[in-house]
């Protein structure tokens, strides 16, 4: 039976990047938000590294901010 993996570290580091593009970018959360379609908290869990979130929103997010999927993961491990 396959045990629920979480990796703390790299789900801060990944939501460290996104606040920082999105930071370099001149967006606030709520311009994301509303870029995005993403509420709010979840955008907020996602750059403190609170929640494990789907690819799905990541790739959303990296659109949203023009950036490549792997922007977020290169050289994280």
């Amino acid at each position: 039976m396959s045990k629920y993996l979480r990796n703390d570290r790299l789900l801060r580091n990944v939501g460290v990047r996104l606040r920082n593009y999105r930071k370099k970018r001149g967006l606030t959360m709520m311009d994301v938000v509303d870029l995005s379609g993403i509420e709010y908290p979840q955008l907020s869990r996602i750059e403190r590294g609170k929640i494990n979130t789907s690819i799905s929103h990541i790739a959303l997010l990296a659109k949203t901010l023009h950036i490549k999927l792997k922007e977020l993961f290169e050289g994280l491990d």
